[in-house]
């Protein structure tokens, strides 16, 4: 299973197509997530503004460490990169 996008934003018809796309790929033995994860790097290392999670954190977590007491911030720090990053961190924010 892999998600195709949010309905507001991708239709019906598009997620149709999407997923013959994807079935297309099965077919001749390609698995349709780790070629998106591919794809995904690809339009990083390109420069076309694809921000992963990773970024977005890093970026929430300096604006609000300055504000946390040296402990939670640690806790912050530390659960993000234990529990989030391993699993979502190169994710498209998007």
């Amino acid at each position: 299973m892999m998600g195709l996008g949010n309905f507001p934003a991708v239709t019906l018809k598009e997620a149709r197509e999407l997923r013959d796309k994807a079935r297309k790929l099965l077919d001749i033995g390609i698995n349709p997530s780790d070629q998106k994860k591919k794809d995904i790097s690809v339009n990083k290392e390109e420069g076309e503004g694809v921000i992963c999670f990773k970024d977005v954190y890093l970026k929430w977590y300096a604006q609000n460490d300055a504000e946390w007491s040296a402990i939670y911030s640690m806790k912050v720090a530390r659960r993000c990169e234990i529990d989030l990053l391993p699993k979502i961190g190169a994710q498209d924010i998007n």
